[in-house]
């Protein structure tokens, strides 16, 4: 996702020619171990209720409207249980542990 821009819609970023993509200081991601992992958690970033969210909390005069403490707000595991998905949504958030021990490493990172 990218902050600068006042529309927003998450998108899945897949490796290129099976390596890493680099992303510039504009955008925000969510490290996933797999395919599979990353449509779930973009098809619930993309939900009404989650845009609804952000919307509440963006400011579209500032110049980067969307900003990680925006997105840091956004609860996965609320998501997931709103869209009747907690296991799964659980089963993503515990895989996280792999990269740090708390929720905030899943949420968003800039890089």
């Amino acid at each position: 996702m990218n902050g600068l821009y006042k529309n927003f819609n998450f998108v899945i970023v897949p490796p290129y020619k099976d390596k890493p993509t680099i992303l510039d200081d504009t955008c925000y991601f969510i490290p996933c171990l797999s395919k599979e992992e990353a449509e779930f958690w973009k098809e619930k970033l993309n939900s009404k209720e989650c845009k609804s969210f952000i919307k509440s909390l963006v400011f579209y005069d500032s110049k980067r409207p969307i900003t990680i403490e925006i997105l840091k707000r956004i609860n996965f595991s609320e998501l997931a249980k709103i869209h009747k998905q907690s296991d799964m949504g659980k089963k993503y958030l515990q895989q996280a542990g792999m990269f740090n021990h708390s929720q905030l490493l899943i949420v968003f990172d800039k890089y």
